[in-house]
């Protein structure tokens, strides 16, 4: 992988996250889809997750929910298969924030809880803030004002120890929000104020048109009118730019409470069905739909792909096994041959030690044959011998009987 390649995807990461920054939605998406281009390429999967972020990001501003969920959940397909903990905790904020979005708060709540596991878990202090932002967020959407006032506080706190203005400035907006739903408008006005100048001080647009439409919702509340108006004049031109639905939905809402306040009911009408056509727009049925349906895909690719890869480990362990079989029988065939062709090697030597014990034998046999026809001959030679000398010399009686006739004669 080339480093000058890897840098031009990074050039285009860098640029992408800018304009998200600065509202710049449609460049943005012309970075990430370029970066893309080449990341894929390149087989760079940090570099490409990171680049589906920054799509689902502007998906997610524009309010096209089911893109952001798709977009999202590839970058987590990448990082899941990377072991990246930082940019799963990522997409799993993200994720949340979708759902939050669309009212699902059991989803949303799922997915900021599995944020929040990993980066402590990692201890990244940055994304634990975003985690108690988002959960912040999602409880002020339940109803629970005081538990999403502390998880934002907690986040703010966190953040200024880190120094990180951009999300100071959006620590100090959802505080806002917090306080102007415990109905304390003069504490979430403060807040908002000290939101809008820490985001024009740091360039942070995104920051800048939600504090200064919520401005103009909290001046509403308090019943200055004419000041109201000129903030949400502004938050709606700000969100029309960027093209920002829900930034747009939540001016005409402020719209039709400021007329309604002030009995123009004809202005407020035809602000609600404005506010009514955009709120559709993000939370139609058919986008719910599509949302759940690329949830569900993805539950299902990633049993698929976990199925797939237990069944390939359960062929290793099958085929290991099969070959540790055939192994085994070789060893017990080569071993029965060696059995026998041992046994083969005792038999022609005992055959062999029988036959030359047997020739020994008629060797021994026949020595002892001529051995004893020598004595037979030496035996046959003294008898003659014998009866020779017996037949020369006179026997024993006839030497006495003579003996006896020459002692007579004298």
């Amino acid at each position: 992988m080339a480093k000058d390649d890897t840098n031009k995807v990074n050039a285009f990461i860098k640029s992408g996250k800018n304009s998200i920054k600065d509202g710049d939605y449609d460049k943005a998406k012309m970075c990430a889809l370029a970066g893309l281009t080449v990341s894929q390429k390149l087989n760079f999967d940090k570099g490409t997750g990171t680049l589906y972020r920054i799509l689902g990001a502007v998906d997610y501003y524009q309010g096209r929910y089911p893109d952001a969920l798709q977009d999202n959940l590839s970058a987590l397909k990448i990082a899941e298969k990377t072991g990246d903990k930082r940019s799963m905790a990522k997409v799993y904020s993200n994720i949340g924030a979708i759902y939050t979005d669309q009212l699902n708060y059991n989803d949303a709540i799922f997915n900021l809880s599995e944020a929040l596991k990993i980066q402590i878990e990692i201890g990244d202090s940055a994304g634990i803030s975003i985690d108690y932002n988002n959960i912040g967020t999602c409880c002020a959407h339940q109803g629970k004002y005081n538990e999403a006032l502390s998880n934002h506080l907690a986040a703010l706190k966190i953040k200024q120890l880190l120094g990180d203005s951009a999300g100071c400035a959006a620590s100090y907006i959802n505080i806002g929000v917090a306080y102007y739903s415990l109905k304390n408008f003069d504490a979430a006005l403060k807040n908002q104020f000290t939101a809008l100048n820490l985001a024009e001080q740091i360039g942070d647009n995104q920051s800048v048109e939600t504090s200064t439409m919520n401005i103009g919702n909290i001046l509403v509340q308090q019943k200055k009118f004419g000041e109201a108006g000129k903030y949400l004049d502004k938050g709606l031109q700000l969100a029309k730019e960027t093209g920002d639905k829900f930034g747009i939905k939540t001016c005409y809402f402020s719209y039709t409470q400021m007329d309604s306040a002030q009995m123009d009911f004809h202005s407020a009408l035809e602000h609600y069905k404005l506010f009514i056509l955009y709120r559709d727009s993000l939370n139609n049925e058919e986008n719910t739909k599509k949302t759940v349906q690329t949830q569900m895909q993805y539950d299902f690719d990633k049993k698929s792909s976990a199925d797939s890869i237990k069944n390939s480990e359960q062929k290793k362990r099958d085929d290991l096994k099969h070959t540790q079989e055939i192994q085994q029988q070789k060893i017990y065939t080569y071993g029965g041959a060696l059995g026998f062709l041992l046994m083969l090697i005792v038999a022609i030597v005992s055959i062999r030690a029988f036959r030359n014990k047997q020739r020994a034998n008629e060797i021994i046999s026949r020595q002892k044959e001529l051995v004893e026809e020598k004595q037979k001959e030496i035996l046959d030679s003294i008898h003659y011998a014998k009866r020779i000398q017996q037949s020369l010399l006179p026997n024993e009686k006839y030497i006495l009987k003579n003996l006896n006739r020459s002692a007579n004669r004298k």
